[in-house]
């Protein structure tokens, strides 16, 4: 499992300043299908955690992204969110590349897993004048981050989200029923200082014990690999108390 991680993380490296992603998310595996959420209840028990143990956002912040296609048939994303600082809204357009994921799940319950994902968001800088919107999701999200000396390194992610295929239908959907709960985790290193002092291994195994950690699983529980893919750039607490002091490495 160590040397699946790892070669998430040496894809990272390349792509590290330079809109790569490495990300992993909680959710379930059933019938060789992930789907990310978690229940309301474990949603609240991370907040609860995360709140005592790391700096975070006062207020959620709400995004809304929309999903079309691009003349060439490639799945672009507009994203809209409001900046609270300065009382500003932001909007990015950009190209989702997924270059590998690992997905992985607890030995004592197969169902409830987590998924590692190495990805590149290519900036869009002319998107199509006019588009069909085919996928709208309204994200409220919080951020917890892990800073260490003025670095932020790893980034939390609480999110409650509302989808459908349009915007009207999503605001429908906000306003009667229940969100779907979304956490994730990512290696931001701001800095670059986290991954230039730590090799392949070393940062493999600090997401592997913070994947047990969300997972509610001990520091020297088991978890298995149910699927690795790879795509070429060519073609049942979850208490943050409960972790092993190593996962914050």
């Amino acid at each position: 499992m160590l040397d699946e991680f790892a070669r998430c993380v040496t894809l990272f490296r390349d792509y590290h300043g330079a809109h790569g992603e490495l990300e992993f998310r909680l959710g379930t595996q059933s019938e060789e299908r992930f789907g990310s959420g978690v229940t309301r209840d474990t949603f609240e028990q991370l907040e609860r955690d995360m709140t005592d143990a790391l700096q975070s956002d006062r207020l959620w912040t709400e995004i809304v992204d929309y999903y079309y296609l691009n003349t060439s048939g490639a799945t672009l994303r507009t994203r809209v969110a409001f900046d609270h600082t300065d009382m500003t809204l932001h909007t990015e357009h950009v190209r989702k590349e997924v270059l590998r994921t690992v997905t992985v799940c607890r030995d004592d319950d197969p169902s409830d897993a987590c998924r590692l994902s190495c990805a590149v968001e290519h900036p869009v800088a002319q998107p199509p004048a006019s588009v069909m919107i085919n996928y709208v999701r309204v994200k409220q999200r919080k951020r917890f981050v892990d800073v260490r000396d003025g670095n932020e390194v790893w980034a939390f992610e609480l999110s409650k989200t509302w989808s459908a295929g349009s915007r009207d239908a999503v605001e429908y959907q906000q306003h009667h029923t229940e969100p779907h709960y979304e956490v994730e985790c990512e290696l931001v290193d701001r800095a670059g200082t986290y991954l230039s002092e730590r090799s392949h291994d070393e940062v493999a195994a600090s997401i592997l014990l913070k994947v047990k950690m969300l997972l509610g699983e001990d520091a020297d529980g088991r978890v298995h690999v149910v699927s690795d893919e790879y795509r070429s750039r060519r073609k049942r607490s979850r208490r943050m108390s409960d972790c092993d002091a190593r996962a914050v490495a």
